[in-house]
């Protein structure tokens, strides 16, 4: 889930039989074609969308999943024994809880169907598989820009402020990062600030032709990792 591969390096009996339970539960899906995902609020997890999705919840609570719509067979397993029990769920939100709060747990939402029909059949092709895709700009985006939104004198240092629209567990915790540039001027893009309120330094020097526009773009990162961003144009004048 963080694009590493595990280990367990000089594990006694105990680990050994709990990394025997991991093999044999990623012998059983499309392991090669799992990808970070993080529609998800309650856990981490990887993901073939659309057939399967693989949620580690490593303290038991409520856990909400977005998925593609369609039915699915359900799997809560148990980590330490493989032991596991199985629900059915049909749309596009699942949400639940682990069957008990003494351990970590490991939610398995599978289209069983379609992943038997794909493990009978080879598809020879290349793909890039990226890390994550930068949610930019639209609905999904959980915040937005309160300041500024006014036009900017560069000799004085302006407020800004992030404002959290969607609150969920994963947005509680969020890493924030404000950038600016000036295309038209080709001074390149400038770090303006970090954090989700404060005031930024004078912009002196982001451009060298006033009035100008400036590309002001906001990103931040939730406890899950998942990157959002958006941005706003404003004047620039001295």
């Amino acid at each position: 889930m963080n694009g590493q591969y595990p280990a367990a390096p000089g594990a006694d009996a105990a680990a050994s039989a709990e990394m025997k339970i991991w093999f044999e539960f990623f012998a059983g899906n499309r392991h090669w074609e799992l990808e970070p995902y993080f529609d998800v609020d309650g856990g981490r997890a990887l993901a073939l969308e659309d057939t399967e999705y693989v949620v580690y919840i490593e303290k038991p609570g409520p856990l909400e999943l977005t998925v593609e719509k369609h039915g699915y067979d359900v799997y809560w397993i148990d980590p330490a024994t493989g032991e596991s029990t199985k629900a059915k769920f049909k749309g596009d939100h699942f949400t639940g809880a682990p069957p008990g709060s003494a351990h970590d747990w490991i939610l398995h939402v599978v289209r069983e169907g379609r992943l038997e029909g794909m493990n009978k059949s080879y598809k020879f092709a290349s793909r890039e598989i990226v890390m994550q895709e930068v949610e930019s700009n639209s609905p999904k985006v959980p915040f937005t820009i309160e300041k500024p939104t006014e036009d900017i004198n560069v000799r004085v240092a302006p407020p800004f402020a992030a404002k959290v629209t969607r609150e969920t567990r994963a947005t509680r915790s969020m890493m924030w990062l404000w950038t600016g540039d000036v295309s038209a001027d080709g001074q390149g893009y400038r770090v303006l600030a970090t954090g989700p309120k404060g005031v930024m330094r004078p912009l002196t020097g982001i451009a060298k032709n006033y009035p100008a526009i400036m590309h002001l773009r906001i990103y931040g990162m939730n406890a899950n990792g998942k990157v959002y961003a958006i941005d706003r144009a404003l004047s620039l004048n001295q």
